[in-house]
């Protein structure tokens, strides 16, 4: 390589190295909170980043299995709010049905009773 070319190499490093460290100095004073949402942030950035260092093939591929994965994520949300659901709907009935027969005891308690 040229002298011209390790250097400006060498001072690239430098720049990134720089930018590097003053993230970090940021991240650290930031409180929790900002701190995850530039985690996510970060975390985005290198996947937007590395998605589009991906050849076409790549691309679709990874959109296809992201497709994938998304579409099982929202079906085990939907069941899980459908079993949220169904375990509400059977609470209900069963303490309606707990009301009614205890309802019924009482009436027919009362009734027992009277009568001797």
């Amino acid at each position: 390589m040229h002298p011209e070319t390790n250097s400006n190499w060498e001072r690239r490093l430098q720049e990134i190295e720089n930018q590097l460290h003053q993230s970090q100095v940021n991240f650290t004073n930031q409180s929790s909170a900002n701190n995850i949402s530039q985690i996510f942030k970060m975390i985005a950035y290198q996947a937007l980043h590395w998605f589009n260092q991906l050849p076409k093939v790549g691309k679709f591929t990874s959109l296809v299995v992201l497709s994938i994965f998304s579409l099982a994520f929202v079906q085990a949300l939907i069941q899980l709010v459908s079993l949220v659901i169904s375990f509400a709907i059977i609470g209900f009935l069963g303490f309606f049905g707990y009301k009614v027969f205890r309802e019924i005891n009482n009436n027919n308690n009362s009734n027992n009773s009277g009568e001797r």
